[in-house]
């Protein structure tokens, strides 16, 4: 059944370089002016039966004695269909708010936001009308502590169901503060709504402790603090689903001199959390969910620097557990039921270690490897997704530049996944999963502005089960993959150069026999993709950029048995396209483009052609009319 695959000579033939590329260009529009307190931005977009439509409207304005700033964004979607009604989905957002400061210290803000989603292509529930209108007073004291209370009113509907109610919250923040030789910071975080029957509310805190004992050694601690809780709707009759969670982090930063120019940090890390689910069942009996996480990590990490060349090593270990339990009306827990997640322990090692320097002049390299095993274990007895698992990765570059205009840069990556199940019902899937690429890259430039830039590149995937069965399935496969490209820059004049592209694939899908190192190829591609361009600028505001693409791809699938094949099947698209493109500097701060294109399409006997155009208008202004 396996045979050593053969490569066809005529695959080497399309390395001659073209200047034809497929190219699914669309045209564009883009208008740009500078107002000094407004911004403006429109978009429209067609692509085959889909249309597209955003905008954003913004403005900012002095108002007495503060700012006045009003946003609107809209997005709109349209699909066209020939014998349903046209798909439609819709979002527009408003964004109101006025800032007064009182004094340096002590200010208001009073802020409206609307938003509206309507959905009538997925399918889900998503639609949503939301308003709110909040004030909030920041008030600055001490230079390092900033306190914002809130409170607003808010209406929100969702499926069917309109809520409205209160909602309020706080802000405070502790920046950089001296106690002793510490320095600490802190921010909380409240914030509640009470909207009919749905309740939502978080909280956060974040505090940190640091100390420098000398230069090179500190130490850090910190702490968060995390609690949520949402309320959302599961039917359109109303029923809810509440779903709450808490989690608490622990760690500790230390990092401090071993020797001259070597340093070492060492962090721990202790994370503690829960998240609990409940909904009304059946009787409006209450079912819950609970999931429990702890997870504990070190990290270990070594720098040191030595002349030009740097090196650095990483040692990494967690440990994570998680439990589930669910509640039926009976009160049973269903720790084995199949569609129940099964609680599971889950550890990890890892070593890694890199390195980067100069070792001579215009030559530099780079090293990155790591091995790391993982180990997944559950103590329910209908779980056999216990498993564990052994990765090594490597990857290394070389760069020679040459000359100023000329650099030559040589890659290589390996990595190796071994999985092995510990239950006997699973090792069937136990395999070896081996990947290798390399490639080179050259980048040349002349002083008369010639670019050339090519490199490729070859990839092997083999994935090898350890319990095949020719006479039954053949599971272990390869993929390779031949690449090269080229781009090509030649000045004609001071207003025009020529830009070419081109690549070609080969790649290759087949059953593989690990350790005869054999193949039977399955299905092999050919992809040959390229494209011409002229960039000419006419006058200073105006250029033109006509090109030329092509696309071809042929796919070959074979179909064989023990000693000869049965059948190969072509499949063949070719494709050529035309494009436009023009931009015109209308003014300093104005700017107009067009870019349009064509494109024939054939696919084994069937002839299609498309045409694309993209039209936006863009009104684009300084940073610091953004909002």
């Amino acid at each position: 059944m396996f045979k050593v695959g053969k490569r066809d000579t005529e695959w080497w033939i399309s390395l001659i370089i073209i200047a034809i590329s497929p190219c699914m260009v669309f045209a564009q529009i883009g208008i740009s002016s500078s107002p000094e307190d407004w911004k403006i931005h429109l978009t429209y977009n067609q692509k085959n039966n889909i249309y597209f439509w955003k905008g954003t409207a913004a403005v900012e304005k002095p108002l007495n004695n503060g700012i006045i700033t009003l946003q609107n964004n809209f997005d709109i979607n349209r699909i066209k269909t020939l014998y349903q009604d046209d798909k439609w989905k819709d979002r527009n957002q408003l964004h109101i708010q006025y800032r007064l400061p009182f004094n340096n210290n002590v200010a208001s803000i009073i802020t409206a936001r609307s938003e509206y989603l309507s959905d009538l292509q997925s399918g889900f529930l998503n639609n949503i009308t939301e308003n709110s209108l909040n004030i909030q007073a920041p008030v600055t004291m001490h230079q390092n502590i900033a306190v914002t209370p809130l409170l607003g009113f808010k209406w929100d509907k969702r499926t069917d169901t309109p809520d409205k109610g209160l909602r309020h919250g706080i802000d405070v923040s502790v920046y950089e503060t001296k106690i002793g030789e510490y320095t600490t910071e802190g921010y909380m975080n409240y914030m509640s709504e009470n909207l009919n029957a749905r309740h939502n509310n978080n909280h956060y805190i974040a505090a940190s402790l640091h100390r420098t004992f000398h230069e090179g050694t500190a130490d850090t601690l910190q702490y968060t603090y995390y609690r949520r809780r949402r309320d959302y709707y599961v039917s359109l009759a109303g029923n809810l689903e509440t779903r709450k969670e808490v989690s608490q982090n622990v760690s500790n930063i230390l990092t401090y001199n071993i020797f001259d120019r070597t340093d070492m940090r060492i962090k721990t890390e202790f994370l503690t959390g829960n998240v609990n689910i409940s909904s009304a069942g059946v009787n409006d009996v209450i079912i819950k969910r609970l999931r429990k996480d702890r997870t504990n990590n070190i990290e270990i990490t070594l720098n040191t620097l030595k002349g030009q060349h740097t090196a650095r090593v990483h040692f990494n270990y967690e440990n994570a557990q998680q439990r589930y339990t669910s509640t039926t009306p009976a009160d049973r827990v269903f720790g084995a039921v199949p569609f129940d997640t099964p609680d599971n322990n889950s550890k990890k090692l890892a070593l890694g270690l890199s390195a980067d320097g100069v070792p001579f002049y215009s030559h530099r390299y780079s090293v990155q490897c790591f091995i790391e095993k993982f180990q997944y274990d559950t103590p329910s007895r209908n779980n056999y997704d216990d498993r564990d698992e052994f990765r090594v990765w490597f990857n290394g570059g070389y760069v020679y530049r040459i000359n100023p205009g000329l650099s030559v840069t040589i890659n290589a990556l390996a990595n190796l996944d071994h999985l092995v199940y510990i239950f006997r019902r699973r090792s069937a899937d136990n395999n070896w999963n081996r990947i290798f690429q390399t490639g080179s890259l050259v980048e040349y430039q002349s002083p008369s502005g010639i670019k050339v830039t090519g490199n490729f590149s070859v990839l092997a995937n083999y994935v090898d089960y350890d319990f095949d069965d020719e006479f039954v399935q053949v599971r272990s496969f390869v993929f390779r993959k031949f690449s090269m490209n080229q781009t090509v820059t030649l000045p004609v004049t001071h207003k025009g150069r020529f830009e070419t592209h081109v690549q070609l694939d080969l790649e290759e899908n087949g059953l593989l026999k690990w350790k005869q190192f054999v193949q039977n190829i399955i299905i092999e591609r050919k992809i040959l993709t390229g494209s011409i361009k002229y960039p000419y600028r006419m006058t200073p505001v105006l250029q033109l950029v006509p090109g030329v693409s092509t696309f071809i791809r042929t796919e070959t699938h074979h179909q064989t048995q023990a000693v000869h094949e049965l059948q190969k099947r072509l499949s063949k698209i070719n494709d050529i396209g035309i494009s436009i493109e023009i931009e015109y500097q209308t003014g300093p701060s104005s700017l107009v483009t067009f870019n349009a294109a064509k494109r024939f399409v054939k696919r084994g006997t069937v002839k299609e052609n498309f045409q694309y155009v993209d039209l936006s208008v863009n009104w684009l202004f300084p940073p610091e009319a953004d909002l």
